[in-house]
């Protein structure tokens, strides 16, 4: 008689992402975990494995991992404005230290015209 393989069950999906299970939830079986576009993994597993207990139920081996969302930070030479925080699909518009020193000096009438006209 052939012993039934070990099922480890469904695992939730993380907040913010997916999980599938490839090719089901039986021993060897992987669990494999996405995040939504928009956010990274912060913690945690990205593929989890049906492992053996030696009991009838199997355990997930790992952890399931954390999704957070994408952060955008301060580029080394300028900066970012975020429209709407840093919510998925949100506008972010950098600006450069020199596109910011010239709008100061265009602001103030300091702004030299490289341009002649003819």
């Amino acid at each position: 008689m052939k012993q039934a393989l070990s099922n480890c069950g469904t695992l939730s999906k993380p907040l913010n992402g997916s999980v599938s299970f490839v090719p089901n939830t039986e021993y060897l079986s992987q669990a494999e975990f996405e995040c939504d576009i928009g956010y990274c993994y912060l913690s945690g597993n990205k593929t989890r494995t049906c492992t053996d207990s030696g009991r009838s139920a199997g355990v997930w081996a790992g952890t399931s991992p954390t999704c957070v969302i994408k952060v955008l930070s301060n580029p080394s030479n300028g900066k970012v404005d975020l429209s709407n925080g840093t919510k998925y699909q949100s506008t972010a518009v950098y600006t450069s230290e020199l596109q910011a020193e010239l709008a100061r000096l265009t602001k103030h009438g300091l702004a030299v015209n490289r341009f002649a006209t003819v």
